[in-house]
């Protein structure tokens, strides 16, 4: 895990910088695993060791430009006694995530929200592959080749050599595929409400170029951790969000869908698992977590295709 910056010093650099104004209401967001979260009464402040990640958020919100999305304000590097870090701004957008409605939204109001997550999703969705984007195969097999150098202690990489070949086939064929925007992050945590009413949707840094089939993909990832893990009364509402969602694409997309596969989904999920491999080294994620956790995936496809 990386040295996270400190709130103090982190406010003593942006007010250096004439950023903001004061910290009386500056906050700590504890609600990423991947980078520090600051928000102030009109903006969020991002913070990270990665010189790609917010860049790309940065990146994929100034393509957007839309009410439902946070505004890109800038990003920048900065540096001190504590390191180096990227710090991305954006505006806030008003409401509170979706968990925070679970229990006062009746079905029109959460027909509605599918509703507007569809047309966000196709918003999104209308973006093709530009110059400055890095591609779903780009992004993929940089991933799958940082194998090489940089590996959980916990796992021989030799034991996934097998995966990894699977994953790299799988690359080539979608390689020359038409690739378009997709969030790859879409989950209760990520969708604000303002009064029962769909907001924003939030979080764009591990967004990329595919075939927009692989936006169901994800949500199908999604619903397979939610319906295998317990984590309390939240994941009741993940559990029937993720259900109308999954159920609202299926019509939506009936035509894009038409190429998607088991063997397909199945390489999705190995790429997603062997980045998480490489982030975490927790002794938890060993050789035999990951059978277990291919296996559990073979049996949930099962369900799907």
């Amino acid at each position: 895990m990386w040295k996270q910056i400190e709130k103090q010093i982190l406010i003593k650099i942006l007010l250096k910088k004439w950023h903001i104004k004061g910290n009386s209401n500056f906050i700590e967001v504890h609600e990423s695993c991947g980078n520090q979260v600051f928000c102030t009464d009109e903006i969020f402040i991002k913070v990270s060791p990665n010189v790609n990640n917010l860049k790309t958020e940065y990146n994929i919100l100034f393509l957007l430009d839309n009410k439902h999305f946070p505004k890109p304000l800038f990003y920048e590097k900065i540096s001190d006694n504590s390191g180096t870090f990227y710090v991305l701004w954006i505006s806030k957008i008003k409401g509170k995530t979706l968990e925070h409605y679970r229990e006062k939204m009746n079905w029109e109001e959460k027909n509605q929200l599918i509703l507007n997550l569809i047309s966000c999703m196709k918003y999104i969705n209308s973006f093709q592959l530009s110059n400055w984007n890095q591609s779903l195969y780009d992004n993929r097999t940089n991933i799958v080749n940082q194998w090489k150098y940089r590996t959980n202690p916990n796992i021989d990489p030799k034991s996934l050599q097998h995966l990894i070949d699977e994953v790299n086939v799988f690359l080539k064929e979608i390689k020359n595929e038409k690739q378009f925007l997709i969030h790859n992050d879409i989950w209760y945590k990520n969708i604000l409400l303002d009064n029962n009413i769909f907001s924003g949707l939030i979080d764009f840094e591990t967004s990329y170029f595919a075939p927009i089939r692989f936006e169901y993909y994800s949500l199908l990832l999604t619903n397979y951790y939610v319906l295998t893990t317990e984590c309390g009364d939240s994941w009741n509402c993940e559990k029937e969000f993720c259900k109308m969602l999954s159920d609202s694409i299926e019509s939506h997309y009936s035509d894009l869908l038409k190429n998607s596969s088991k063997k397909e989904f199945i390489c999705f999920c190995i790429i997603s698992y062997l980045k998480k491999l490489w982030q975490y080294e927790e002794e938890r994620y060993k050789h035999e977590e990951v059978i277990w956790f291919m296996n559990d995936i073979e049996k949930f496809s099962l369900m799907i295709f």
